[in-house]
C-alpha cells in the first residue's frame, strides 16, 4: 500500500507542476523556471528552493525522502542552497530552449537516459514527465494514445509509439508482445482491406510487409528479454500463424518451453510445429517427453491431446509395436 500511496503522491506533484508552475511543499517553494515565448510557455528547469536558511544536508534529505535524483544541487544567490530536478539549459544564458524530442533536446539534456534517437513527440507535459523519472508513466500515457489511435482507425500512426514505448520500458513484456501482435493481426488484416490500393496484389505485399514487422517487433523482444517466455512465445505464434515459418516458430517454442514459468499449452505448441515443420522424429520425441514428465508439474495438461500425437506420429515413423508409448488402442480420457 505504501508504494502505491507514494507513486500517486508523485504522480500527484506533477499534475501540480503542469498545472500551476509553482506550489508549496512542507513550507518551501517548488516551483519551474520558465519564460513566454511564441505564445507558449517554455519551461527551463524545475526548482526546489527550501530558503535561504536550508543547507546542502537538508536539500539532499529531502530529494532521498521523495526518491528524487535531482541533476545538482547548488548555492542559491541569496543563501541557501536548493536543488535542479530538471534543468534545460543554464540559467539565464541563451534563449529558452522547447522540449521537442524531434530536435534532439531530451538527448541532449539528459546525457544518454533518452537519446535524440527517440524522434516521436508525446506532448510537453509527457516529457517533463520523462525527463522527472517517471518513465513508466510516460509509456502508459502514450499506449494509451496508441490505443486511441487505434480506435480511430489510424494504426498507421502506432509503430512509432510502440517504438517510444519499448524504448522506456524495454523490460516490460506485455508492450513486446501486444505492439508485434497488432502489426502481425491487426495491422496485415487491416492493409487487406485498404481502399487506396486497388489491386489485390499491392494489399497482399502490404499485408505481409505488416507481419514481417510483427515478427520482427517480438523478435527483437526477445533479444532484449532473453529470460522470458512471454516473448519467446510471442515471436513463434507470429512465426507459426502469420508467416507460417514453422521450423523456426518451432524452435522459439522450445526455447520458451525451457524458460521458467511456461505454462503446458507452450510445449504442446512446439510440438505442433515441429510436425507441421515435417520433423517428425523430433516432434515425436517431444511429445513423448511431455507424456513421461512429471505428472502434477504443469497443472491444465492436455493428456489427450498428446497421446493422439504420439499414436498419430507413431504410424507415421513406423514405430515397431514393441518399442511404441501405446501399443494398443485405448485413448485416455483427460
Amino acid at each position: 500500500m505504501r508504494p502505491l500511496l507514494h507513486q500517486l503522491w508523485r504522480c500527484g506533484l506533477l499534475l501540480f507542476l503542469f498545472g500551476l508552475g509553482k506550489w508549496p511543499l512542507e513550507g518551501h517553494l517548488m516551483r519551474m523556471r520558465w519564460r513566454h515565448q511564441y505564445g507558449g510557455a517554455v519551461y527551463r528547469a524545475l526548482l526546489f528552493e527550501p530558503g535561504a536558511g536550508a543547507d546542502r544536508g537538508a536539500v539532499e534529505a529531502w530529494c532521498a525522502r521523495y526518491r528524487f535524483r535531482p541533476r545538482r544541487i547548488e548555492p542559491q544567490p541569496d543563501g541557501g542552497w536548493r536543488a535542479v530536478l530538471v534543468d534545460l539549459g543554464e540559467m539565464g544564458q541563451g534563449p529558452p530552449r522547447r522540449l521537442r524530442l524531434d530536435r534532439g533536446v531530451v538527448g541532449e539534456v539528459v546525457g544518454g537516459g533518452i537519446t535524440a534517437d527517440v524522434r516521436q513527440q508525446v506532448g510537453q507535459g509527457l516529457v517533463l514527465a520523462l525527463l522527472s523519472g517517471f518513465r513508466a508513466v510516460v509509456a502508459d500515457f502514450v499506449w494509451i494514445q496508441a490505443h486511441g489511435d487505434w480506435m480511430a482507425g489510424a494504426f498507421y500512426r502506432m509503430p512509432p509509439k510502440f517504438d517510444l514505448i519499448t524504448y522506456l520500458q524495454p523490460k516490460a513484456a506485455v508492450y513486446w508482445d501486444m505492439a508485434s501482435w497488432h502489426m502481425a493481426w491487426n495491422f496485415s488484416v487491416a492493409a487487406l482491406r485498404r481502399n487506396d490500393l486497388p489491386r489485390e496484389i499491392q494489399r497482399l505485399r502490404e499485408a505481409r510487409r505488416w507481419i514481417a514487422a510483427g515478427e520482427a517487433f517480438a523478435r527483437r523482444g526477445v533479444q532484449l528479454n532473453p529470460d522470458r517466455w512471454e516473448l519467446y512465445f510471442a515471436w513463434g505464434r507470429v512465426l507459426y500463424y502469420k508467416a507460417e515459418d514453422f521450423c523456426a516458430a518451432a524452435e522459439a517454442f522450445l526455447q520458451a518451453d525451457r524458460l521458467a514459468g511456461a505454462p503446458a499449452f507452450v510445449g504442446r505448441m512446439a510440438g505442433h510445429a515441429l510436425y507441421r515443420c515435417g520433423d517428425y522424429r523430433r516432434a515425436y520425441e517431444q511429445w513423448k517427453s511431455l507424456w513421461f514428465a512429471e505428472r502434477g508439474a504443469r497443472p491444465h495438461q492436455l493428456y489427450s491431446v498428446i497421446e493422439k500425437e504420439i499414436r498419430r506420429l507413431e504410424s507415421i515413423l513406423n514405430v515397431p509395436s514393441a518399442e511404441r508409448v501405446f501399443p494398443g488402442e485405448r485413448l485416455t480420457s483427460a
